[in-house]
């Protein structure tokens, strides 16, 4: 019969076993196809926008949608045209 009750030491070697295994499932590939179109500066951003659809949460007390995925303002290039086209990037693919 399982125990009902996990222990401290039960859970964190249940969450790093998953964490790992999730980190090894996950390679690099997600990190890189999300950074290629960035890299490869495309004409076409509508068609870009189309195939990967960001995911949401509504807010419970507004009912506003938030995207999952932030925009990180911390480390942006001195460049403001380069900032320019990285946030717009990013809004144009549904980051709120």
């Amino acid at each position: 019969m399982p125990k009902k009750n996990l222990d401290r030491r039960e859970f964190l070697k249940r969450l790093g076993i998953g964490a790992s295994s999730a980190m090894v499932m996950m390679g690099l590939d997600p990190i890189q196809s999300l950074a290629s179109p960035l890299l490869s500066k495309k004409s076409s951003k509508t068609d870009d926008a189309s195939k990967n659809a960001m995911t949401y949460r509504v807010q419970h007390n507004s009912g506003e949608h938030i995207s999952l995925l932030g925009f990180g303002m911390m480390r942006l290039p001195n460049d403001q045209t380069a900032v320019n086209e990285l946030v717009d990037y990013a809004i144009s693919h549904g980051v709120n």
